[in-house]
């Protein structure tokens, strides 16, 4: 049973177990569990594994912030650095990718029934993978995008930082919506069928209905 974390001075502390067995690590992402596994970046360049207190393995990825995620058995993450990489439950890695020159803070999305991983980068372009490390598509955007790709049913959400929302069609990555918000956006978004919001830099909280190209 995962039992609360707890962040102290830029560490985590995790308490696993009825054993209250401890691991002290410099854990800068976001945690994600994978079947017994506790699995987490670091500013040190490593991915982390851990169960029941113990460190499972590490493996020098690259700096990740963002949350890592899995396609069946293959976990996926997106390091700062621009990268994207595949690894078995055993830390090995399988492959890896180069996406760019920056993926910042990157909350790797999935679709469970595409079975694609999708991400986006400081050069403007929202890209998609398979589990074997393929690009199934790559969609040129407008501006620099980082960490704000929202994926919702068969659709994806990215916004730019100046401002340029659009709405991909998550199997194929062709555009379905684009609006110009003509303000600084600095964190994801949300959406449903009919509306969007965004919460802008300087300007607040936008919403608007949706309406197609």
């Amino acid at each position: 049973m995962l039992l609360p974390q707890f962040s102290l001075d830029n560490y985590i502390l995790i308490i696993l177990n009825t054993n209250m067995n401890l691991l002290k690590l410099k854990l800068m992402s976001p945690i994600s569990i994978y079947k017994n596994q506790i699995i987490c970046g670091s500013n040190d360049g490593f991915l982390y594994s851990i169960t029941d207190g113990v460190l499972n393995w590490k493996v020098n990825t690259g700096v990740v912030k963002g949350r890592v995620n899995s396609i069946n058995s293959t976990i996926i993450v997106a390091t700062e650095k621009g990268r994207i990489v595949g690894l078995d439950e055993n830390g090995t890695i399988l492959w890896f990718r180069t996406t760019g020159t920056m993926t910042r803070h990157q909350f790797v999305a999935v679709h469970d029934t595409l079975k694609l991983a999708y991400i986006v980068n400081e050069d403007g372009y929202a890209l998609a993978y398979d589990e074997l490390g393929n690009q199934k598509w790559i969609r040129r955007l407008r501006g620099v995008c980082s960490w704000s790709l929202k994926l919702r049913g068969d659709e994806i959400l990215v916004i730019s930082e100046t401002g340029y929302a659009v709405i991909l069609d998550a199997a194929t990555g062709e555009k379905k919506q684009m609006t110009m918000l003509k303000t600084q956006v600095h964190c994801p978004g949300d959406f449903n069928d009919e509306y969007v919001v965004v919460h802008t830099l300087k300007q607040g909280l936008f919403a608007y209905r949706r309406a197609s190209l």
